[in-house]
């Protein structure tokens, strides 16, 4: 017996020692695994400007949460180490990076306003098809500024079914199913041109640079801008730019025959909410006309012209004033000049004019000084997304003066017609669509 007694009490200190290492290991697993779980992190998100951002997105390692009114967050039971953080709320570029966790800490940020520059996206539409009574076509801004020398007459032969009337160089009017000047409305900017022009030799007083688009109407359809658009009518817009932005351009022509030209220069300011302006100056001067064979005296034009525009914009409403001058002197060919039908029988059979005389620029009787003022004044305003209502006045004066060849020259500068034209235009127009009726 006390032989075998040691034995068993070493094998139970052995027993007791592998007890104590198991029990010691597990003590450590469960102390480290406790305290490996209690690191917090907390902090403030806020913008730019230190304001605090509501609901932002906060993920640290496989915990996420979202910040108080007060732009706070906490999370607790994050592993230390390296792990992930990543914020983000909408609208703000998101923040990612790793950080280093050793225990509790307090991290702050700032998001960023994310600015993305979207491209540019254009919306198209079918236009409705038209009617058998409507017929109309369109002169875009590139084909009005090669007639940017020229007349409105010369740039409207572009379009089909359109043919000229012409009695001198710059004396061009449009003919539509074989009518024109009353029978062929001109509106310029949502006010029909009052220019006196009823006769053959009075054309549109009106500067083609200011053009934005040209529309020619033909038909019926006419007729809801007059009743006496008979053949047709000619509508006028001006180029609109509603970005914000500001654009210049100018146009230089030279011409061969007149030796002479053109110089037209314009300047815009857009803004699609807000104040914008447009400005326009066009100076035209040109010589006498030449033939192959001889000079068509007398044939020489000047033009001064302005116009200028200022508009103020809003989601509900916009106000808008315009101003034009137009400003010209045109030279009648002086073999046009008879006095008897015995002058017209001759006119008609000889090959060449009675009067030929050196190239001039000088503009002599007969000859026509033409001065046309535009002004109008316009109010849009939007009920809703159906109903729409405008107001305009415009007021044109004209002051037409056409000199002859008189027997006694000392005459000449006087006029043998002088014309003035006063003209007050007020439009109300109310716009509603309900249903299917408008």
């Amino acid at each position: 017996i006390t032989i075998s007694l040691p034995k068993i009490m070493i094998r139970c200190v052995t027993f007791k020692l592998k007890e104590m290492r198991f029990l010691s290991m597990v003590l450590f697993f469960l102390v480290g695994f406790f305290g490996y779980a209690q690191v917090s992190i907390s902090g403030v998100i806020s913008d730019e400007k230190g304001l605090p951002i509501r609901d932002a997105h906060v993920h640290i390692a496989h915990k996420t949460t979202s910040t108080d009114n007060y732009g706070s967050y906490r999370l607790s039971g994050i592993p230390k180490g390296k792990q992930k953080l990543y914020i983000s709320f909408i609208g703000y570029s998101a923040i990612e990076e790793t950080i280093e966790i050793s225990d509790d800490l307090t991290i702050n940020r700032l998001l960023k306003l994310d600015v993305t520059k979207l491209d540019e996206i254009t919306i198209q539409q079918l236009s409705s098809s038209k009617s058998e009574s409507s017929n109309e076509q369109i002169l875009k801004r590139t084909i009005i500024e090669k007639y940017s020398n020229q007349t409105l007459g010369d740039a409207l032969r572009e379009i089909s079914g359109v043919s000229l009337l012409k009695t001198g160089s710059a004396i061009v009017k449009p003919v539509i199913n074989g009518l024109h000047s009353n029978r062929v409305p001109i509106i310029n900017n949502n006010v029909r041109l009052e220019d006196q022009q009823w006769g053959t030799e009075h054309a549109p007083n009106f500067d083609i640079n200011s053009a934005g688009t040209i529309t020619v109407i033909k038909g019926a359809s006419a007729l809801q801008y007059g009743g006496d658009a008979i053949g047709g009518i000619v509508i006028i817009e001006p180029e609109v730019i509603k970005k914000d932005t500001l654009v210049g351009k100018t146009i230089l022509n030279l011409a061969s025959n007149g030796m002479g030209g053109s110089l037209s220069s314009s300047i815009q300011k857009g803004n699609l909410l807000g104040w914008s302006w447009n400005a326009l100056g066009t100076f035209k001067y040109l010589g006498d006309r030449e033939t192959p064979d001889y000079v068509l005296s007398n044939s020489g034009n000047r033009e001064q012209n302005f116009s200028g525009g200022i508009r103020f914009a809003q989601e509900k409403y916009n106000f808008n004033a315009m101003y034009s001058f137009y400003n010209a002197q045109i030279g009648i060919i002086k073999a046009s000049h008879i006095g008897n039908v015995t002058d017209l029988y001759n006119s008609i059979n000889q090959q060449q004019p009675s009067v030929i005389e050196p190239f001039s620029y000088s503009i002599e009787a007969p000859k026509q000084e033409v001065q046309h003022h535009l002004a109008k004044i316009n109010y849009q305003r939007w009920l809703n997304e159906n109903t729409s209502f405008d107001l305009q006045y415009a007021f044109q004066f004209n002051n037409r003066l056409e000199f002859d060849v008189r027997r006694s020259s000392a005459n000449n500068d006087k006029a043998a017609l002088d014309l003035q034209l006063a003209t007050h235009t007020f439009l109300a127009d109310y716009k509603t669509i309900v249903g299917n009726w408008r």
